[in-house]
């Protein structure tokens, strides 16, 4: 083998690297994006056209001799798994983000009423405390007018404590 076509195998396998790498990233952004969308893939079709174009490789390059029978195989292999895991097609897509949709408008009605009623309470929790507020100075003052009634206006020196 000369210097040369060396060179080149070297050059093709670091391109060939470099492909799956970005391959494996694409896919690991796309399943990051399903999960964190509760298992719709929102951002398009899933397809190895997707993964490609995901990744920034042209799909051409799937049909490639360094790519047929190793890359392309390991993205069928993880698009039929991710599939089976996740809501697919347009209409199921739909039917489930309207799905979601509702159940977060219902949650929020529901939250606005709680909210309401607790606007409602407050200022009767006001009122209720300034009353009780009010009755505890009057006991204290009470207190305070015992107090004085039952010494007779003597004040008596305590006894010290023994330790």
């Amino acid at each position: 083998m000369s210097k040369t076509s060396k060179l080149a195998e070297t050059s093709a396998q670091a391109r060939s690297a470099l492909v799956v790498s970005k391959i494996r990233a694409a896919m690991e952004l796309m399943e990051l994006e399903i999960a964190e969308n509760d298992g719709v893939y929102i951002s398009g079709r899933l397809s190895l056209n997707e993964v490609c174009r995901r990744a920034g490789v042209h799909p051409i390059t799937m049909q490639g001799s360094a790519h047929k029978t190793t890359t392309k195989p390991m993205v069928i292999a993880w698009l039929e798994k991710v599939k089976n895991s996740t809501i697919t097609g347009k209409r199921s897509v739909r039917a489930e983000v309207t799905k979601r949709a509702r159940n977060a408008e219902d949650e929020l009605r529901e939250l606005a009423a709680h909210f309401q009623l607790r606007e409602n309470e407050i200022p009767r929790l006001n009122e209720e405390n300034a009353l009780l507020t009010k009755r505890v100075q009057e006991l204290e003052a009470e207190i305070l007018r015992l107090q004085v009634a039952v010494s007779e206006g003597r004040v008596v020196q305590m006894p010290k404590r023994k330790r």
